[in-house]
């Protein structure tokens, strides 16, 4: 699975550099930075509690006045974290780390100065690490790790908010489609996952057009009504 994905993610960055070559005139592109509050519903931690970080670069185009289509290749850091809580007498803890490099495919639509999109996202998942109070779960503690699943498929929708005619701030909501974990299931005493494990992010980031511009402040009508 690995060799595969790699080998996609190859022809989609050796694409993307063509488009910055080659389609400066069709294409917009440029990159995006921020950061992605997660948790993984149903492991019995309940909150945006696990912070990471997300970037990456992207190519869109402009079909018409109100429709557009993105692709992105970026890096997120997803999973969920238990804290503790000694006020309470809550001292264990629980963080589940998971690096993913992940392709979002989305469909933008233009309203008034907001920029809308949805659409499908596929990660792979390169990295991954669980901890308790204790330190870091390793494979000598088999019975405590929990296995993921290399890819995750996902929903997002999110909304852009044009800053100037190449910054635009992005807020987007991500969901896996199917369970992340291979053993989806409760076991008493340590962390597991009942009715299923499914990543959820809540990302902010701040885009920039290397190449191209926001289609907004391209037409100076709307311009003023920005």
């Amino acid at each position: 699975m690995k060799p595969l994905f790699i080998s996609v993610l190859s022809v989609l960055f050796f694409g993307f550099c063509s488009a910055l070559s080659a389609q400066q005139n069709t294409f917009n592109a440029g990159m995006k930075l921020g950061v992605a509050g997660t948790q993984i519903s149903g492991d019995g931690f309940a909150g945006f509690r696990k912070a990471g970080l997300v970037g990456g670069v992207f190519v869109s185009r402009q079909f018409n006045e109100r429709w557009g289509g993105l692709m992105e290749i970026q890096y997120v850091r997803k999973g969920s974290f238990d804290p503790p809580d000694p006020e309470n007498g809550k001292f264990d803890q629980y963080k589940i780390d998971l690096q993913y490099v992940e392709i979002p495919l989305m469909a933008t639509f233009e309203l008034s100065q907001f920029h809308w999109e949805a659409g499908l996202s596929i990660g792979y998942l390169f990295a991954h690490r669980q901890e308790d109070e204790f330190g870091p779960i390793r494979d000598e503690n088999i019975s405590r790790l929990i296995e993921m699943r290399d890819l995750d498929f996902s929903l997002n929708i999110g909304l852009n908010f044009q800053a100037s005619e190449r910054l635009y701030l992005n807020v987007r909501y991500n969901h896996s489609v199917y369970p992340i974990a291979n053993t989806p299931q409760w076991v008493t005493g340590y962390v597991g996952f009942f009715g299923g494990s499914y990543n959820q992010t809540l990302q902010f980031s701040l885009g920039y057009h290397i190449l191209g511009r926001n289609h907004f402040y391209q037409t100076s009508d709307r311009q003023k009504s920005f």
